[in-house]
């Protein structure tokens, strides 16, 4: 599925953090996120800098 037909399939705000949450989960294919990783795709959204380093096998590549 396309991301921005899951996009309009949702129930959640578009943009709200449950969406973010929700498109990614859906798109990556993942169960949930870890704490960081949300944060960080909700910055990006934003449309804000992020500088992120992240220790290996903690989540980067997801």
């Amino acid at each position: 599925m396309e991301l921005h037909s899951l996009a309009q399939t949702t129930s959640y705000l578009q943009n709200s953090v449950q969406w973010m949450e929700h498109i990614l989960c859906t798109s990556c294919k993942l169960t949930q996120l870890r704490p960081f990783q949300l944060e960080l795709a909700v910055e990006i959204n934003k449309k804000n800098h992020v500088f992120c380093v992240i220790a290996t096998g903690m989540g980067s590549s997801a």
